[in-house]
This record gives C-alpha cells, structure tokens and sequence, in this order.
C-alpha cells in the first residue's frame, strides 16, 4: 500500500471522536396529581404527560488531523524498512554475480585442472557457499536440484 495514503487514511481516523456518551432519560416534572372538585366532591388525577429525552455528548482531538507524533515513527520504520530492502536486494545481487563469475572461472578450468587443485577447490567451496546463502536469502530458489551446471557431460 502506498505510504502516503496510508498516513492520509491513518490521520482521517482521528476525525472520529475519542469519547461519545449518550444518555437518554425519562423526565417525570411535568407529572402532576390535582384536586378536581367537581359538585359531588369527585377528585381526580391529572396527567400532563411523560418526557423523554436523550444527549449526545462527544469529543474529538482535532490536533492530530494536523499532526500525529506517531507518523514520524511510523514513516522512520518505514524508511527503515525500505533501506533494508533495497540493502537485501543489492546484496543477493551481488553475491549471485559472484558465483556466476566463480562459475565460469570453475568451468573454464576444469578441463586443465585435476580435483587435487587447491584453487579449484576454493571456487568450489566458494560456489557452495555463495549458493546456500543465495538459497536462504531467496526462500530455496538456489536449491542442489536447479540447474545443474556442474555436470560432467561433455
């Protein structure tokens, strides 16, 4: 996701208010009993009637909308974050340009050297080496089983 829009996204949520309390109640002043004399001395209760009513109370810090202390944590680890990727990427391509070239060094001399060769040993130790941390670093792309550049067919 872009990092813009998620810091957008991210400030908009403090548009929403941090407390909201609501409060409904039944309201009985208006409730009254009174003394109706009427000729026979009849007395009855009046009723003016019940009232219900309801509050919202709400608050906002609008502050953040503006600035959030936390973006700049935030977009430091994203920094961060990208640095080590871009960091990670330049290294396996660096250490798979290293083992091409030992590779090639490796095939060019393999008809002249024997396998008592303490430099071809070395390149080979090296070309092992470079594969298994290009393997980790890649989730298993530079497996044994890949392209077997190494075989012995003519």
């Amino acid at each position: 996701m872009n990092r813009d829009l998620l810091m957008s996204r991210t400030r908009w949520a403090y548009a929403l208010p941090e407390r909201v309390v609501v409060r409904v109640s039944r309201d009985d002043e208006y409730d009254f009993s009174g003394t109706r004399y009427e000729d026979d001395g009849w007395r009855q209760k009046q009723v003016v009637g019940d009232r219900l009513s309801w509050r919202v109370d709400a608050q906002w810090s609008l502050s953040r909308l503006v600035y959030d202390p936390d973006q700049l944590a935030v977009a430091k680890r994203a920094d961060d974050l990208r640095r080590r990727t871009d960091d990670a990427v330049d290294l396996a391509t660096r250490l798979y340009f290293e083992r091409r070239r030992l590779q090639l060094a490796w095939l060019a001399a393999r008809g002249t050297a024997d396998g008592t060769d303490p430099a071809a040993l070395r390149r080979w130790t090296t070309i092992a080496e470079l594969t298994a941390r290009l393997n980790v670093m890649t989730g298993g792309l530079f497996r044994v089983r890949g392209v077997r550049w190494w075989s012995r067919a003519p």
